[in-house]
């Protein structure tokens, strides 16, 4: 069986003079989209604790975007935290939502990035890596989050 990777890292960091946050919930506590491995260790009362005073900052301090057909979000993923609401297609009109992840990468502008994610930042835009990008609906449910590595 694939497992996935265990990193112990930081959440949040203050790197070359820059707030950076970098984690989901889905993956550190499972889900039914996300199923965690039971045999990874499991998160202590006061990580979980942790999770939920970072979740209660953002909820008092969020910003709703009204999206409109055709919008495009460009989110700086290091500076930002973001989610979707719930999205239920429209059967009556066969409208339907589609996301589609794309990563852009300024090598002259970007943020330098902290040695723990640096290997899963580089791993993004190494061209040696076979991509599937997802064009097409994928199941109901399913959205990939990241690559899993052993």
């Amino acid at each position: 069986m694939n497992r996935p990777r265990f990193q112990c890292r930081p959440v949040l960091y203050y790197h070359d003079s820059h707030l950076i946050i970098n984690f989901a919930r889905a993956p550190l506590l499972g889900s039914v989209a996300h199923p965690r491995d039971p045999e990874l260790p499991t998160l202590t009362p006061i990580q979980r604790e942790a999770l939920d005073a970072v979740e209660a900052i953002a909820v008092a301090t969020q910003l709703e975007i009204a999206t409109q057909p055709g919008d495009l979000h460009f989110i700086n993923n290091l500076s930002i935290m973001h989610r979707r609401e719930a999205f239920v297609d429209d059967e009556e009109s066969g409208k339907k939502r589609h996301l589609v992840r794309l990563r852009l990468r300024n090598t002259e502008t970007a943020w330098s990035i902290p040695d723990e994610l640096k290997d899963d930042f580089e791993a993004a835009y190494d061209d040696s890596i076979d991509r599937q990008y997802h064009l097409e609906s994928m199941p109901e449910g399913f959205f990939i989050l990241r690559i899993n590595r052993l």
